[in-house]
């Protein structure tokens, strides 16, 4: 093999590696995005729970159907947050 050949060869090499390393970054980038991504969507009923319980003394309807939705932790979550507004 000539001195060129082998260069050619180890050339390509390189590049193969860097674009695969290229790749490679691109899917963990991709990966990273889905998990903040879960992270926030998995996080959207704790919140909308949350804001229910505080949104709850100024519906005048009956309450009773939130009580199997919002947990004791939601609620005692909001609690210092609706004494500090009522303080």
């Amino acid at each position: 093999m000539s001195s060129m050949t082998g260069w050619k060869l180890a050339r390509g090499n390189a590049v193969a590696r860097e674009m695969l390393a290229r790749k490679a970054q691109r899917d963990l980038d991709k990966k990273m995005d889905f998990k903040i991504f879960a992270g926030t969507a998995y996080e959207v009923p704790k919140v909308l729970r949350r804001f229910s319980v505080l949104l709850g003394g100024s519906i005048k309807d009956d309450l009773s159907a939130l009580k199997g939705w919002v947990c004791k932790d939601d609620a005692d979550a909001v609690h210092p947050y609706l004494e500090e507004l009522h303080g």
